[in-house]
């Protein structure tokens, strides 16, 4: 939509707190002015603001001049980033500058070809340097040149003279080391006052003023002072730099470009920055000086993001997103969706609230403006819902359009008309039946002819509600001929089938499947990996409910959890429910397909951050105040105000997860395994089995085992205390506690005696062993005798 376009494109425009990228990768103007000298932010800075600015330049440069009293020094002083102007400018100028340096021809045709190839401000400046470095170093091999000349000059002249006598010789050289001497003590003297009065960091003086006073020859004094000079104006002009940079932080804030929250971040990574610049200054490091001013280019160029920038993209997204509902819901034309009362609520809607972000001067005020946006919006739904929605058409009484305007729409008219005709004839030529052909000529004859008429009558039209309707009229008779047309046919054709919801072409009457095309076995195909992205997300989002959520009121999560996952895990099972009723409908094309599988990628990483991070909070709770993990929330996972993912969208999200917070999680983790493997070997060692003996060879060993373990658990201690670990270091410490928990129990099982085995000897049988019975003769059975009757028992005469 024309209108819609036109609210995206002003608004974006006139963002004031945008990013921009630069060479250095994604970054705020901010970081432009380290190469071009002056903010160009979107939003209209303030005409004093930038008359200070270039008040403090013009002091500042002024300076800089005053302090120039030697060549060295002006060459020095030469060697900076290229002239705060754009990028073909500041090529002209280099250039320029080289062609009226004294460098030999085949370097400066070198410099000029590498100037002409420079695509960006960062290899400007690093050919700059390289130019300015050659440039020093040939003045210092000219400069030693003409010394050598003129004592081979002096020399000569000695040698023409007549030779001296012992006693003047002697007098000629106690007069010339008096004189060396006094000439080292003035330099030494001057050179030491001067770096006082420098501004490298006091620990850096020192060193310099010790070497110096160490130092008795004069050449070495010389290079000395030009090592000096070089130092200080780097130094210098880094902390000029990041000092003009806190001012454009400080102007952005006064001017409501940023929240005062940003100011605060920003301009505490500046001093951050600052701080680590004098770290390098301190003492003599491996870095050069373009190493440390190349990290601090960089560091600028990943400090700004802005939160209002944020919040802008979201509030815009959100009304577009809500037009767009309106015109699918009422099925609006371009020129309905522009008189369309209910889109024209939610563009003011928008302005009012963009209106409202530009005069925020904190985050708090930025939600504001957005969760009233959201509020506003959602009464005007609730309103409408009460209401009968009627087509713009029907209401709308038919207005004269200007002569312009409708010349144009009949033109556009004629257009969609000759393009209808010729679909209608393509479909019905190629289903045809090779012996219905002939009959097709009658079809296109016909069909020109109602072209042709209504043509006539679409030239006469006076306004665009009569040029609509001629036009539908038109279209209907074509459809209508065609349909007549294929009554007569000897068979009729089957139209092409769509895809069912699971992708498959239906049967046709005779049976017979039609061929799949590549457009169905693409849909088919990411179809698919929709669904499977589903799953995931679906899985995801169950895992999150694994872990209680984040806390409520701790600054730590705020912005995880409010700004962050209470969007994210609204709009996911919305984006879900969407999906399947597309599924539902079968109303789903290659593009919308698409985009689900981006949306379920996009809030799966979501899913799986807020999982980690609930997960990290866990850890932090019940390992307090570990220094290397509380290092590696703030530094990977812990997400701010000035730095988060929730603008990154795409292989952005995936690149940072995988890069930034991933590791981070995976070394909290190991940070968490050796705590836990520290404390269990601790346990261990607390106590001993029953019946341990602690003396000889079993006692001496458990003791050696149990020393070794206690060392072993303080170097763990002192590596968590670290900042600074690998993962490689962990993975080391962790195997090393593994393996002295299993020695301590081996020593520690060894400690009981073994219980020996005593087999018992079974005592000798005194009592006589007793005879076997032998067989008892077998008495034959008397006749008679089984019915004879048992007789009683004798009674027991024994008393």
């Amino acid at each position: 939509m024309e209108d819609i376009d036109m609210f995206k494109s002003n608004h974006e425009r006139r963002m004031r707190y945008s990013i921009r990228k630069f060479s250095v990768g994604v970054a705020s103007v901010l970081v432009a002015s380290f190469f071009m000298g002056s903010v160009a932010h979107a939003g209209e800075m303030s005409s004093s603001a930038s008359t200070n600015s270039a008040k403090v330049t013009e002091q500042t440069s002024s300076k800089s001049k005053a302090g120039e009293n030697k060549e060295t020094s002006s060459e020095n002083n030469k060697k900076t980033e290229p002239a705060r102007e754009t990028l073909k400018d500041a090529k002209e100028k280099l250039i320029k500058e080289l062609a009226e340096s004294d460098l030999p021809v085949d370097k400066k045709t070198t410099y000029k070809q590498k100037i002409e190839q420079a695509n960006d401000t960062g290899s400007l400046l690093s050919i700059d340097n390289d130019f300015h470095l050659d440039l020093l170093k040939h003045h210092e091999k000219q400069h030693m040149e003409q010394e050598r000349k003129e004592k081979e000059n002096q020399s000569k002249d000695e040698n023409k003279v007549v030779p001296p006598t012992k006693e003047s010789s002697e007098q000629s050289r106690d007069t010339s080391t008096k004189e060396n001497t006094g000439a080292v003590a003035e330099i030494q003297k001057r050179l030491k006052e001067e770096i006082r009065k420098g501004t490298l960091p006091t620990e850096r003086k020192d060193s310099l003023i010790k070497e110096i006073e160490g130092e008795d020859d004069r050449d070495n004094l010389e290079t000395l002072e030009n090592s000096y000079r070089e130092l200080e104006d780097t130094f210098k002009k880094i902390n000029e730099e990041l000092d003009h940079q806190k001012k454009l932080i400080s102007d952005m804030a006064t001017t409501k470009g940023i929240t005062e929250e940003d100011k605060s971040s920003l301009v505490g990574e500046i001093n951050k920055i600052k701080e680590r610049v004098v770290n390098d200054f301190k003492n003599e490091s491996d870095k050069s000086l373009q190493t440390i001013k190349q990290e601090v280019i960089a560091d600028l160029g990943k400090l700004f993001k802005s939160y209002k920038a944020y919040v802008e993209k979201e509030i815009q997204n959100y009304v577009n997103q809500q037009v767009d509902e309106n015109i699918k819901e009422k099925k609006l034309n371009k020129e309905e969706a522009n008189e369309d009362a209910t889109i024209k609520q939610l563009r003011e809607l928008g302005k009012k609230a963009l209106q409202q972000l530009d005069q925020a001067a904190k985050n708090e005020e930025v939600l504001k403006a957005k969760h009233s946006l959201l509020d506003e919006i959602a009464k005007l739904k609730s309103s409408n819902g009460n209401k009968e929605t009627t087509k713009p058409r029907d209401k709308r009484s038919a207005k004269e359009t200007n002569q312009q305007d409708l010349a144009k729409q009949i033109s556009e008219a004629n257009l969609s008309l000759s393009n209808h005709m010729s679909e209608l004839l393509d479909r019905t030529k190629k289903d045809l039946k090779s012996e219905d052909e002939s009959k097709f000529d009658e079809l296109i004859k016909n069909a020109l002819g109602i072209v042709n008429k209504y043509r006539s009558e679409l030239s006469k039209a006076q306004t665009k509600e009569e040029l609509n309707r001629i036009l539908e009229t038109a279209k209907s008779e074509l459809n209508a001929a065609v349909e007549e047309f294929k009554k007569g046919l000897t068979k009729p054709t089957e139209p092409q089938r769509k895809p069912d919801m699971e992708g498959h072409i239906p049967p046709t009457k005779d049976g017979k499947s039609q061929t799949p095309t590549e457009e169905t076995k693409e849909i088919e195909s990411l179809k698919n990996k929709a669904k499977e992205e589903l799953k995931k997300l679906e899985q995801a989002l169950a895992e999150v409910n694994n872990y209680p959520e984040l806390p409520e009121n701790n600054s730590d999560y705020k912005v995880q959890k409010k700004d962050i996952w209470e969007d994210s895990k609204k709009i996911a099972p919305d984006k879900i429910k969407a999906f399947r009723e597309q599924l539902e409908k079968g109303s789903y094309t290659a593009k919308t397909l698409q985009t689900f599988i981006d949306d379920f990628i996009y809030y799966q990483i979501h899913a799986q951050i807020e999982k980690m991070t609930r997960q990290v909070a866990l850890y932090r709770e019940k390992y307090a105040k570990i220094p290397s993990l509380e290092k590696e929330f703030e530094s990977g996972i812990k997400q701010t105000w000035s730095k988060n993912y929730a603008t990154l969208e795409g292989k952005y999200l995936a690149d940072y997860f995988k890069n930034e917070f991933l590791p981070s999680f995976n070394k909290i983790q190991q940070i968490v395994e050796l705590q836990k493997a520290i404390s269990q070997l601790e346990e261990e060692m607390k106590t001993v089995p029953d019946g341990a003996k602690l003396t000889g060879e079993a006692g001496s060993a458990y003791e050696k085992v149990r020393n070794r373990a206690s060392e072993i658990i303080k170097q763990g201690k002192e590596l968590l205390e670290q900042v600074n670990i690998t993962e490689k270091q962990l993975d080391t410490q962790i195997g090393e506690l593994q393996k002295s928990l299993s020695e301590l129990k081996v020593a520690k099982a060894n400690l009981v005696p073994k219980k020996e085995d005593k087999k018992e000897i079974p005592k000798p049988d005194l009592q006589p062993s007793p005879k076997p019975e032998g067989k008892k003769p077998h008495t034959p059975a008397q006749p008679g005798a089984e019915n004879q009757k048992p007789s009683a028992p004798k009674p027991d005469l024994q008393p």
